[in-house]
């Protein structure tokens, strides 16, 4: 297309200049029939941009991140014209689909189709537009192209991954301690809530042992208005730096942790307080398995674009929160400042854990400080799991520490 626009730019000079020194009818059909076949191949190229159909459809709309989305899509001639050149362009070329996507060019006979099946793994969670972004069409003479943009895109949605932890590090001490508090004047013994598996610290009182012998395991009984073990998650949203795939990859990482430990506390009946700042600090809770699929939904969409830090957000919550429990705070940020936050919450009575996502792996943050800082935290008794973005979330996270 650019050689035939390049002789065209030289070719027509020449013409007008033949035509102003030498008059008459054979210099006038000289420029009369290239004008003719470049307005004729215009209007080729125009009408094929009207006359042109199109089908495409995906296998499924919501998917696990890794999972692959198929996409089928057809292109049809429904008429006696020749499409010299067609140009089918998708979305997701950049990187969300991990520069697997790369436009498909064509010519197409008449009265003909031509059907193609595009296999694309999911990279990264969110929701996004797949399928044809817009079709190019070039008329017979390659000096034109017209575009026909897609008006009814396909979306899909990708979810995180789970992994499933066996065990995790939670201190069960505030069981304990509340049980003892509580149970002579706000637990109702009549009244059983629900039934969950024993954890350490649980006393005989509270086995429920038909259950148990049914279940070859012991479970305990949780009355209404018990107190009982619960976890508060940080979530820190504040917005990265790094370049957009890379901001991409790291909060996933960070994502699939909290994902991880929501999954595990619900599985096990241990209920859970998700704390974030977006426009405002934001709660949801949940206590059993059933309430999963709200925080899984939340994180398939949830953005880092925040400009509040985390240290600011656990300082907020704790002006309006006194009761003692497990806080875990998960973020790709580690400085002083949240240094200092986190331990005089430690120092307050709060069971701590931190979670690091370092970006050490995309070239990002200062190691060094890092370490003086994971040191400093592990002295006054803070659980610190630091996980790199290759690392298996797994087996980081459900190590004893």
């Amino acid at each position: 297309m650019i050689r035939t626009k390049a002789r065209y730019y030289i070719i027509f000079p020449i013409i007008l200049a033949f035509i102003y020194f030498y008059r008459g009818e054979i210099p006038s059909i000289f420029f009369y029939i290239p004008l003719f076949l470049v307005i004729a191949s215009f209007i080729y190229g125009g009408i094929l941009c009207l006359l042109i159909k199109y089908t495409q459809s995906i296998d499924k709309k919501n998917l696990i991140k890794g999972e692959i989305i198929n996409l089928s899509f057809s292109i049809h001639n429904e008429f006696f014209l020749v499409y010299p050149f067609i140009r089918v362009v998708f979305y997701g070329m950049d990187y969300i689909f991990g520069r697997q996507t790369k436009a498909i060019e064509f010519a197409l006979n008449p009265f003909s189709h031509k059907t193609f099946d595009c296999q694309w793994e999911c990279k990264y969670r969110g929701d996004y537009t797949v399928g044809i972004d817009y079709i190019e069409i070039r008329d017979f003479l390659g000096l034109f192209s017209f575009f026909c943009f897609i008006r009814e895109p396909r979306g899909i949605k990708v979810y995180p991954r789970i992994s499933f932890l066996n065990h995790f590090n939670l201190n069960t001490s505030f069981i304990s301690e509340s049980d003892t508090i509580v149970r002579s004047n706000r637990e109702d013994m009549s009244n059983i809530s629900d039934i969950r598996k024993y954890s350490y610290g649980d006393t005989l009182r509270k086995i429920h042992w038909k259950a148990t012998a049914k279940r070859n395991e012991l479970m305990v009984k949780n009355y209404d208005n018990t107190a009982q073990l619960f976890v508060v998650l940080f979530l820190d949203l504040k917005e990265n730096y790094f370049g957009e795939e890379k901001n991409l990859i790291i909060e996933d990482q960070a994502i699939e942790c909290i994902v991880a430990v929501i999954n595990y506390c619900l599985r096990n009946w241990i209920p859970v307080k998700l704390v974030y700042y977006d426009e405002g600090i934001k709660k949801i809770e949940g206590k059993n398995t059933l309430d999963f699929d709200i925080f899984y939904d939340l994180m398939r969409k949830i953005r880092f674009n925040q400009t509040v830090s985390i240290s600011d957000v656990i300082n907020a919550y704790l002006n309006n929160e006194i009761e003692k429990t497990n806080m875990i705070v998960f973020t790709i940020n580690l400085d002083y400042g949240l240094y200092n936050q986190i331990y005089e919450t430690a120092c307050a009575g709060y069971d701590m854990t931190l979670i690091y996502i370092s970006p050490e792996e995309i070239g990002a943050g200062n190691r060094e400080e890092e370490n003086k800082i994971i040191e400093g935290l592990k002295e006054v008794g803070v659980k610190v799991f630091k996980v790199n973005i290759s690392d298996d979330i797994k087996q980081i996270l459900g190590c004893s520490l």
